[in-house]
């Protein structure tokens, strides 16, 4: 599927969109939200890692798109919430 057809379904379906690939983050700087996205910017690591990293930074990237947050940015050490 490509970047288009993703982003058409996201915003037809008030989906978030969640990917490592930073070509979301392009759209979002020329086009503006929706869709709303969850940025992986963590490299490789393993399944196991990313869902440790995910479940522990859970609640607070749930509450920042829960009160209108647009972009985040999950990193090793750190969220980038906008």
């Amino acid at each position: 599927m490509n970047d288009k057809t993703i982003i058409d379904i996201a915003q037809d379906q008030d989906f978030i969109v969640v990917s490592k690939d930073k070509d979301f983050l392009n759209y979002y700087l020329l086009n503006g939200f929706p869709p709303a996205i969850l940025l992986l910017s963590i490299g490789n690591i393993s399944n196991l890692n990313l869902t440790r990293l995910i479940s522990e930074n859970f609640d607070p990237i749930e509450a920042a798109f829960q009160t209108g947050s647009q972009l985040i940015i999950v990193e090793s050490e750190r969220l980038v919430i906008w």
